[in-house]
């Protein structure tokens, strides 16, 4: 399969003689795509009906005669302003009932059904006109669905009303999502046609369930690939790449990252090397395509100091020679085993509906579910290893593991799919938290882990905490190092134990094991049950007392790889990220500043620097390689 380097393109801001050199420019750098069309609605249908397409057909075809691929963005938002005063009912409205003039993007309620009739007319318009011109390769379902304000208008509230009445009454025949509403826009005029999107499904204000309804409206997983331009600040660096891995889902296709970060609100560039590192580490994360966001700086607006790859004056920067190092990179990389789709052994379990649980009993759950899914994350991402995301109602792989962190909801369908994955052979890891209230956020009357008691062989009968009180506005909760220690197993010598390990927590649970035994147990905490395992059916369930903690389910994975033979992951350098492509071909990527030493397994040639490898491959900061063995 091919590669894709490119940008993102707003021709509407630069004049038809701009257009050419710019063209010429991305041709130069060995682009292969571009995208364009995003956010500028109003500039295809001025007013209500007139349509201008020629402008832009001009565009398109010099982006086809420089040989460059068009995905292009059915951009339908943000919303003409005649759009606004056609259908008041798709503005924004505060608590108070007060309308807000739509002063910037994403100030559309795009559940309005006149908004929806304006939005899709031009959507198929739109697809029509470009569904058969040469330079199109695919299609965007607008731009970053899912960002944007919630509307409290008394329309949303009845139509909120009526979801919330088919929802509680078990009906299936829900009101399709507006998503999928444009997909079938799309489809419908354009059989066969690629589309994706850089949805914001996991955004703060709005997003959406992504995982529940993906198979329903992806064609290939889109992203805004955003890690920030310091690897070595972790966070954000971890969560760009676990963002990528949640969008992959199990829809086994690999990523386009439609926009990838070229700057900040506050940063030029970033370090010489780590645009082309991160670009690298995508193929790593099954990806097939990054456009660089963006071409040139804006002139105004909310963007207009987020540098691209053109600077202010239309001069190319150094993060232009860059990309055309990565399109060179990808170029000569697209003849080997990407991109790189593997089927990962490890779910993680992952609900969305988790959040409004969580943000809804701060006081219970005081360690977020986004930091406990980054800390499981990061267990896997450290090791080397690939795993998918998965929706505990709908999970449909082949795996050997199955991670449930800070999983506070439980269904009978969830449960039902974790008691048949373990009962099957699979092997369960359910931490702290997890299964205490049902669908309706409801605390469970029975034992917990609710509904799944039996697959755990324990009850949870209590709890205790570092801090009792809730911490005040501002204050953190303090965290206590708890000792754990595995517990006798047969061959030990000293009765103690074979392994510890510290983790950090603030939350810990008190097990009265049933079926279940001790696996691991505190040293602090009078010898308490730390984790517990049980065999239920041909597989088993482990559970660990304590919220998530990285270092707790690091331990942990590793004893069960190595005593059930399952893949404990690649040793590398810290910092260093090693995918196996094929059993000839490894991916070496250095995400630090330092310089990295990897021994390697057997001589091979790196194909980008043309070098033979013997017994070490020396990487530079920012640096990888992929090592070919035959």
């Amino acid at each position: 399969m091919a590669l894709y380097v490119g940008t993102n393109y707003h021709p509407h801001d630069w004049t038809p003689e701009r257009w050419k050199k710019d063209i010429a420019l991305m041709k130069e750098a060995g682009f292969q795509a571009v995208r364009l069309g995003h956010l500028c609605w109003d500039s295809y249908e001025p007013q209500d009906g007139v349509y201008n397409f020629q402008w832009f057909d001009e565009v398109m075809d010099g982006f086809y005669e420089a040989g460059i691929k068009v995905f292009l963005d059915v951009s339908v938002r943000p919303a003409p302003v005649w759009v606004h005063k056609l259908c008041p009912g798709c503005d924004i409205f505060t608590p108070g009932g007060n309308r807000q003039a739509a002063v910037t993007r994403y100030m559309e309620d795009v559940d309005d059904p006149d908004y929806q009739f304006y939005a899709l007319r031009f959507a198929r318009e739109m697809v029509r006109h470009y569904k058969d011109h040469p330079a199109m390769m695919a299609f965007g379902l607008c731009n970053e669905q899912g960002a944007g304000f919630i509307s409290y208008s008394d329309a949303a509230c009845k139509r909120f009303q009526v979801w919330l009445k088919e929802k509680y009454k078990d009906i299936d025949s829900l009101n399709k999502a507006w998503m999928i509403k444009l997909k079938d826009v799309v489809e419908q005029e354009a059989p066969g046609m690629m589309h994706s999107s850089n949805h914001v499904s996991e955004g703060d204000t709005l997003g959406f369930d992504y995982l529940k309804g993906c198979r329903e409206f992806v064609d290939y997983p889109g992203v805004g690939f955003y890690p920030d331009l310091d690897p070595e600040d972790e966070d954000p660096f971890i969560y760009a790449l676990m963002i990528n891995e949640h969008r992959l889902a199990e829809l086994n296709k690999p990523m386009w990252c439609i926009e990838f970060q070229t700057g900040n609100f506050g940063c030029y560039a970033g370090k010489a090397g780590i645009l082309r590192m991160y670009a690298l580490l995508c193929l790593a994360y099954r990806t097939q395509m990054v456009l660089a966001w963006t071409w040139r700086s804006m002139l105004g607006g909310e963007e207009q100091f987020f540098f691209g790859l053109v600077d202010h004056d239309g001069t190319c920067g150094r993060k232009y020679h860059e990309f055309a190092q990565i399109a060179s990179d990808y170029h000569v990389l697209e003849e080997y085993g990407f991109p790189y789709l593997p089927q990962p052994e490890i779910a993680l379990a992952y609900c969305y509906e988790n959040l409004p649980v969580y943000e809804y009993g701060t006081y219970y759950y005081r360690t977020p579910y986004k930091r406990q899914i980054m800390d499981a994350f990061k267990v896997f991402h450290y090791r080397n290893l690939d795993c998918n995301f998965v929706d505990l109602r709908n999970m449909s792989g082949n795996y050997k593991i199955l991670v449930i962190p800070g999983h506070a909801i439980m269904t009978e369908e969830m449960a039902r799919n974790v008691r048949n994955f373990v009962k099957e052979g699979g092997i369960a890891i359910m931490t702290a938290y997890s299964a205490k209230v049902n669908e309706n956020n409801s605390v469970f009357d029975t034992f917990q882990p609710g509904l799944l008691s039996d697959v755990f062989g324990l009850r949870v009968a209590g709890f205790e905490r570092t801090m009792v009180h809730p911490p005040a506005k501002g204050e953190k909760t303090p965290m206590k190092n708890l000792c754990v220690r595995k517990c006798m197993t047969e061959g030990t010598e000293d009765g103690k134990g074979t392994q510890q390990v510290i983790c950090e927590v603030s939350y810990w649970e008190l097990l009265e094991l049933s079926a279940a035994q001790a696996y691991a147990c505190y040293e602090e905490e009078d010898g308490s049950c730390a984790v517990s395992v049980n065999r239920y059916g041909k597989g088993k369930a482990y559970y660990t007392s304590a919220e998530t903690s990285e270092p707790l389910l690091d331990w942990l994975y590793g004893q069960i790889a190595e005593e059930e033979g399952i893949n404990p992951g690649i040793d590398a350098p810290e910092g260093v990220v090693v995918r196996k492509i094929s059993e000839e071909e490894t991916l070496y990527v250095n995400t630090t500043s330092k310089v990295k030493e990897v021994m390697l397994e057997q001589p091979g040639k790196g194909v980008l620097k043309g070098e033979s490898f013997t017994e070490r491959l020396v990487l530079t900061p920012f640096d990888g390689e992929l090592i070919v063995c035959k």
